[in-house]
């Protein structure tokens, strides 16, 4: 309709998802819920594919919204570090696409885009000052983290094919994005291939002990449950421990003592 925002601008809303006020961020996932579940609706009621109400629409906008965003423009950052942050904005999106009622054969569709805006750059008139060599940078990682989220949604194996290659030049506003001529990569992210989409990556080096298993347990008297709780076991152990060190102490003393040659009355000791 004329005077409304397209729907592309719901974008602009997942950036709540790094809000620290718990009620600001669910009433932003309620109001992305509703927008995506009419998108669904209009959609289904008009007919025929119309992309510019298509939910996978969206996705394109979200990830040049990200890679020019000022908070993300440190060159110095790095990659893995900047994933974290991506991945929660994405997590967002991609969880309140399937809570909205979407079909799951979205995620091919998104998981193409993605892979064909990796092989993109931004638009000379849309690309932020002095974002050269930083946006590129996002995009390459944005995309990267993207796969990897949309493969864990979708469950589906089979993600490249001909039909969906025909919609991307209507999902994927030239506007904003443009093949590049080699069709290479833009930029190819540094992020660990284990990297984890629900937790970050642990520091090397790090000295967190390991728990017992349930073998080592059953075997060690400190874990065992006859003596009462482990933690009176545990003191019962240590007390067991210094009396058997006080005594071996003692009788080790004795034997030094009997050892040793005691002068007979009358004796003259020698010095």
């Amino acid at each position: 309709m004329q005077g409304r925002l397209p729907f592309h601008f719901v974008a602009m809303l997942v950036l709540g998802a790094h809000d620290s006020d718990a009620t600001q961020l669910d009433y932003v996932k309620t109001i992305l819920k509703n927008i995506l579940a009419l998108m669904k609706k209009l959609r289904s009621n008009s007919g025929k594919a119309v992309m510019s109400i298509a939910p996978e629409k969206i996705l394109p906008w979200l990830v040049y919204l990200l890679a020019n965003h000022p908070k993300f423009l440190d060159a110095d950052e790095d990659d893995a570090q900047v994933s974290i942050s991506f991945k929660k904005y994405l997590d967002l999106f991609f969880n309140t696409l399937t809570q909205s009622g979407t079909d799951e054969k979205i995620f091919p569709m998104l998981w193409q885009a993605l892979d064909h805006i990796k092989c993109c750059e931004v638009a000379a008139g849309a690309l932020v000052e002095d974002g050269f060599e930083v946006v590129p940078r996002n995009v390459g990682i944005i995309c990267e983290v993207g796969k990897r989220l949309v493969t864990k949604f979708g469950g589906h194996k089979k993600w490249d094919s001909d039909v969906l290659r025909d919609h991307l030049s209507k999902l994927v506003d030239t506007t904003i994005f443009v093949r590049r001529a080699d069709s290479a990569q833009a930029y190819v992210p540094t992020i660990p291939d284990g990297f984890g989409l629900f937790s970050p990556p642990k520091k090397s080096g790090s000295s967190l002990s390991t728990p017992a298993s349930s073998a080592q347990k059953s075997r060690d008297p400190l874990y065992s449950t006859s003596g009462g709780s482990p933690s009176a076991r545990k003191r019962l152990l240590l007390d067991q421990a210094r009396t058997k060190d006080t005594g071996d102490d003692s009788e080790a003393n004795e034997a030094a003592v009997g050892s040793r040659t005691m002068p007979s009355r009358g004796s003259k000791i020698s010095m």
